[in-house]
């Protein structure tokens, strides 16, 4: 046998050493060849699209001669229906890399020409088992299902390996859903301002005069998160309240993994309310309204838009009114997915207004009285009116100066905040009104409140608690209220007390110790105090008045120790338990020498019976001899009779 033979059937036995994944091989035949095999790593593979799939190729085998090598090579077999040629071109790029290993044999790093992978060759030391690996590696641009062939060969001898598969499955990005929206990643609605959008030629339109602005504004968005977005429906058909953009994504943060243009889809817009939606075919060119009614739905078609066509990965829409108050709300999807909501109040012309008097009395003084009236505008469907301006009317200007005094403009919840100017003591009523002037007519009005201008002069303080009784250590509320003969006075602070402050018959911690008190707008300012522990009975404040014109009067409370009163009433009732156990001992005592001289008196009874016994007994035989003298005196004169 030859050395050559020798070394061939050696690498036989060592190359089905090398585990598990080797193909089998083959003998060499008769005229020559080369023993060699190949392995994948993985012989299928999944990704998702815009990623890279790979896979390791071992090449192993015996070189008997300097000159033997053997190949490898890779091609694309079969790619997805419907793919381009561009497509199938990506899917026919392959590269491969030479990986610096070490295995059981010597191990030689593959000479790469394109798509081929040749181990061993020229400069070979000949005569050994070698290997070596590749990686190799695609990034198919369509989803769909690729098959890769690595073909075997030999420079020298015919290759004794078998051809392998290697599947490569490319998975579509996922599309949007309900998910992944959110304003960091996924899909995402953002709002821009009420009243705006783009005619075809890109103007700024809007009924109310403001100019277009970013749709991703955060103010606007943050009034659409507390449920604020509202928009005025009678300037009728077609009013625009509301420009909205979504933008899709998957949410993934991977590079290159997220959506393309490729990705997206037509998305369904549903209107339910007085309202209606236009779509945009670009950023400044918004389609034709769509068809209006109780319920309006379309989906994406290229004829009405959807920014850049329906395959844009961005969408933006404008609601529009149809004239009568209500909720509208847009619902989109995503096929059967709902993406996102949004819900706007469409509201109509001023028709009630509810005030509140939030601040009452207040000041005589040149500045405005801050927040006095509070109110409430709504229209005749009772939806909250955005953007009126209300106006403050007194009917005693003398009291309070307030005609036709603007308080501003109501907000997205239909508030609005009055300031009332005081100029002397007395009461005014306030009514407010849409009607800039009395000759305007055509607004809403609402019921005059009344408001009361204080002169400021304190002339009493009240101290007092909240409670009528305490235990000891609970927390006590004093109340001090500043008023004079017209009621409390208004917030501000007012010199009521000697230095001496606020002081108790025990010690309290918190009693109010300045001569200055700040009420606020009842007259009033609240401590808080807690009550003294180890003691009991009447809580009493006192203090001094800073003048003989202001009249303190001080309140009282008791200190109730419930502990202490339970033990009190313990010790009561085992007094009384103790005297009623004396009096038992007095009676049981009683009724025993009742016994004695009832035993005694048994006695005495018994002993007389028994005399009486004898006596009778006595008397009875005495008896019956009187009776048998005189049977035998009878019987002696019955003899004398007969005889």
């Amino acid at each position: 046998m030859s050395t050559k033979t020798t070394f061939k059937r050696v690498a036989l036995v060592a190359v089905a050493a090398l585990g598990v994944g080797v193909m089998p091989v083959s003998p060499a035949n008769a005229a020559g060849g080369i023993a060699d095999s190949i392995a994948l790593s993985a012989s299928a593979t999944t990704i998702a699209i815009g990623s890279t799939a790979s896979t390791t190729l071992t090449q192993a085998g015996f070189l008997a001669a300097s000159s033997d090598s053997m190949t490898a090579t890779v091609s694309l077999t079969s790619y997805p229906t419907g793919a381009t040629a561009t497509q199938i071109t990506a899917g026919n790029t392959i590269t491969l890399t030479s990986v610096d290993t070490t295995t059981a044999t010597v191990p030689v790093n593959p000479v790469i020409s394109g798509s081929n992978v040749t181990i061993g060759g020229v400069g070979t030391t000949y005569g050994q088992l070698i290997s070596g690996r590749t990686t190799v590696a695609v990034t198919p641009t369509l989803a769909g299902v690729y098959t890769y062939k690595i073909t075997p060969g030999s420079t020298t001898y015919p290759s004794t390996a078998t051809a392998l598969t290697w599947t490569v499955t490319v998975t579509a990005k996922a599309k949007a859903t309900a998910a992944t929206v959110g304003n960091t990643a996924g899909s995402t609605l953002v709002y821009g301002p009420a009243y705006v959008y783009t005619n075809g030629s890109g103007t700024a339109i809007n009924s109310q005069g403001a100019t277009y602005s970013d749709p991703d504004s955060a103010t606007t968005a943050a009034l659409v998160t507390a449920g604020g977005l509202s928009c005025y429906g009678p300037l009728g058909y077609g009013n625009p309240c509301l420009v909205g953009r979504i933008v899709l994504s998957n949410g993934v943060t991977t590079a290159g993994a997220s959506l393309t243009a490729a990705n997206a889809e037509a998305l369904t817009y549903k209107v339910t309310g007085p309202g209606t939606i236009r779509l945009n075919s670009s950023d400044a060119n918004f389609s034709a309204n769509l068809t209006a009614g109780g319920t309006q739905e379309t989906t994406e078609t290229t004829a009405n838009g959807g920014v850049g066509t329906p395959g844009s990965l961005t969408k933006s829409f404008v609601l529009m009114t149809t004239g009568p108050s209500g909720v509208v709300t847009v619902t989109i999807s995503s096929g059967t997915t709902v993406i996102a909501t949004v819900s706007m109040t469409v509201y109509g012309d001023p028709a009630s207004i509810t005030p509140t008097v939030v601040n009452n009395p207040i000041v005589a003084s040149t500045t405005a009285n801050t927040g006095t009236i509070t109110a409430i505008v709504k229209d005749s469907a009772g939806q909250l009116v955005k953007g009126a301006t209300v106006y403050a009317v007194s009917d005693t200007v003398g009291v309070i100066s307030n005609s036709y005094t603007t308080c501003g403009t109501t907000s997205a919840t239909g508030a609005v905040s009055c300031n009332l100017t005081g100029v002397a003591a007395g009461t005014a009523n306030i009514t407010l009104t849409t009607n800039s002037s009395a000759t305007a007519t055509g607004g809403a009005s609402s019921t005059p409140v009344a408001v009361r201008v204080s002169d400021g002069v304190a002339t009493k303080v009240a101290y007092t608690f909240d409670k009528d009784t305490y235990a000891p250590g609970e927390t006590a509320k004093i109340t001090a209220t500043v008023s004079n003969a017209a009621g409390v006075l208004p917030a501000g602070t007012y010199t009521v007390l000697s230095s001496a402050g606020v002081t108790a018959n025990y010690t309290v911690a918190g009693l109010p110790a300045a001569t200055v008190l700040a009420v606020g707008n009842t007259g009033a300012a609240t401590y808080t105090v807690t009550i003294p522990t180890g003691v009991t009975g009447d809580l009493q404040l006192a203090g001094t008045a800073s003048a003989t014109t202001i009249t303190a009067t001080f309140g009282k409370a008791a200190i109730v120790n419930a502990a202490a009163e339970v033990a009190q009433a313990a010790v009561d009732a085992a007094a009384e338990a103790i005297d009623a156990a004396n009096a038992a001992t007095d009676a049981a005592n009683a009724a025993a020498e009742a016994a004695d001289a009832a035993t005694a008196a048994a006695q005495d009874a018994a002993d007389a019976v028994a005399a009486l016994s004898v006596s009778v007994a006595a008397m009875i035989d005495s008896l019956k001899k009187q009776i048998t003298a005189l049977t035998n005196l009878v019987i002696k004169i019955q003899k004398k009779v007969k005889a």
